[in-house]
């Protein structure tokens, strides 16, 4: 039987009506005994689709914890389940458009070079995508992020965060939401 380790920093406004929480899971720490299967039966998925999992894992969070990782996935997998959004996940990482001469991604890494993975971290990453596509997460990540549909580094401060509702941080990365959902 496996230790769940949990600390967590929560701001003042973490149990507000308006927000879901505000905690820093950084430090977290599960073991397989937590993951579960939030929406039944293992959905069905291609080997690109792994790939290009792994890929957004990787390049968008490799540093991060397994928990960060996982809430990577976990927002790539939301979004294939809105109507906005292609409903691959390839689609959904590769997704972009063009502004003048410039091309604007939805995910940083697809618009830029690609560098040779480190093979640990790149292993890593390719467990936690075959792990979301076949549907199962940390319980924690679940209740934690539900619905979230987009996340940026804590260095970076986008325009949209002020339309959306902020749901966590976890590692480097905030997690958000649409307000009306």
């Amino acid at each position: 039987m496996g230790v769940l380790l949990l600390i967590v920093m929560l701001s003042v406004d973490a149990f507000t009506p308006t927000t879901l929480g505000h905690a820093d899971y950084s430090l977290i720490k599960f073991t397989d005994s937590e993951l579960v299967r939030p929406w039944g039966a293992a959905p069905r998925y291609t080997k690109q689709e792994e790939v290009c999992l792994t890929q957004a894992i990787y390049y968008e969070a490799a540093n991060q914890s397994h928990i960060g990782k996982q809430a990577v996935a976990l927002v790539i997998l939301n979004r294939t389940a809105i109507k906005e959004y292609p409903r691959t996940v390839c689609g959904v990482v590769h997704q972009s458009l063009m502004v003048g001469s410039k091309r604007i991604c939805q995910f940083s890494y697809h618009c830029m070079r690609y560098y040779p993975p480190n093979p640990h971290l790149w292993k890593e990453s390719k467990l936690i995508a075959q792990k979301s596509l076949k549907n199962i997460f940390d319980r924690d990540i679940l209740v934690l992020l539900g619905r979230a549909q987009y996340f940026h580094a804590v260095y970076v401060k986008p325009s949209w965060v002020r339309e959306k509702l902020r749901v966590a941080k976890i590692g480097d990365h905030i997690f958000y939401r649409d307000r009306e959902l």
